[in-house]
């Protein structure tokens, strides 16, 4: 007795084709490939593959996620060290002032957070940018041809 689940789940898994299956059950190829094709062996495949693909693009969006946490809360560990430290740093320490205006710095760069004027700035630049383009859009000149018998109709 053929055991088709078994050649159906091994076709569906994928790196192997019908000619192997055949030859591994000791059935014949043109019985595998009428098989594949009325039970729709193929799409199974596909589905197995793009569900497999998603579950991957999970685990790997879940994964970043987790890494992201991590390195926001780690980074909010350090903000609270950084405020103890200005409260306890002397003001005339110039070269301590800098150490913790640079790890400010960074820590503005990880959280993704923008002070005003950089954001301000930005803007600027995409409204700057979006003027340059209505410009241009302004600037170009459209020539149509007729021919043939559309420019005997036009005249």
């Amino acid at each position: 007795m053929t055991d088709w689940a078994a050649i159906r789940a091994e076709y569906i898994a994928g790196g192997t084709s019908y000619r192997k299956l055949a030859q591994k059950y000791s059935v014949s190829f043109s019985t595998v490939k009428r098989r594949a094709k009325v039970e729709g062996w193929t799409a199974l495949q596909a589905q197995a593959y793009a569900l497999a693909a998603t579950k991957s693009a999970l685990l790997t969006a879940d994964a970043a996620a987790t890494y992201d946490q991590k390195i926001y809360q780690t980074a909010d560990k350090l903000l609270n060290r950084v405020g103890e430290a200005i409260d306890c740093i002397d003001s005339t320490d110039t070269g301590g002032m800098r150490q913790l205006a640079s790890v400010l710095r960074d820590l503005q760069d990880i959280k993704g957070l923008r002070c005003d004027l950089n954001r301000r700035e930005q803007e600027a630049r995409i409204a700057k940018l979006r003027r340059e383009v209505e410009r241009e859009d302004d600037n170009r000149v459209v020539e149509i041809r007729l021919s043939g018998e559309l420019q005997e109709y036009s005249e």
